[in-house]
C-alpha cells in the first residue's frame, strides 16, 4: 500500500510539472494521452496495481487513486479551455482624433486616367508640376 501511495505521489508531482509546460494543444493532447491512455497510461497502469492490493486496502487505494484521476481530468479540462480561448488584443482608439471621412460615389474617369499618368511619369523619374 506504501509503495502505491509513494507512486501515486510521484506521479502527481510529474503531472504538475508536465501540466505547467503546456503551451500548445498537442501537447497537450500529449499529457492526455500519457496520463489517461487506455492502453500504456499511468492511471492504467495504477488500476492494474490495485488488483494486487491487499482486500484491506483497495477502499482506501482506490480512493486515492480516483482522487489523481479527477485532479489529472480537471486540470486537462482547465487547460484546454484556456488554450482554445480567444486571445483578443485590447484595441486602444483615441475618441479626440478627427473622423475619417466618406467620400460619396468613385473619382471621375478622367481623375483616374490622370493619376495613372502622373504615376507611370513618377516612377520613370520625371516630377509633377
Amino acid at each position: 500500500m506504501k509503495k502505491l501511495k509513494d507512486k501515486i505521489e510521484e506521479l502527481e508531482r510529474s503531472f504538475k510539472k508536465d501540466a505547467a509546460a503546456v503551451k500548445a494543444g498537442i501537447e497537450l493532447q500529449e499529457l492526455h494521452n500519457l496520463y489517461l491512455s487506455r492502453k500504456k497510461g499511468h492511471l492504467t497502469s495504477l488500476f492494474e496495481e490495485l488488483k494486487k492490493v491487499k482486500p484491506e486496502d483497495k477502499p482506501e487505494a482506490g480512493q486515492l487513486i480516483n482522487q489523481f484521476k479527477t485532479d489529472v481530468q480537471e486540470k486537462l479540462d482547465g487547460l484546454k479551455a484556456v488554450l482554445s480561448a480567444p486571445k483578443t488584443k485590447a484595441v486602444k482608439s483615441d475618441l479626440t482624433l478627427p473622423g475619417k471621412s466618406r467620400y460619396w460615389g468613385s473619382p471621375h474617369p478622367l481623375v483616374v486616367f490622370q493619376e495613372r499618368i502622373e504615376n507611370i511619369f513618377l516612377s520613370m523619374g520625371f516630377g509633377i508640376e
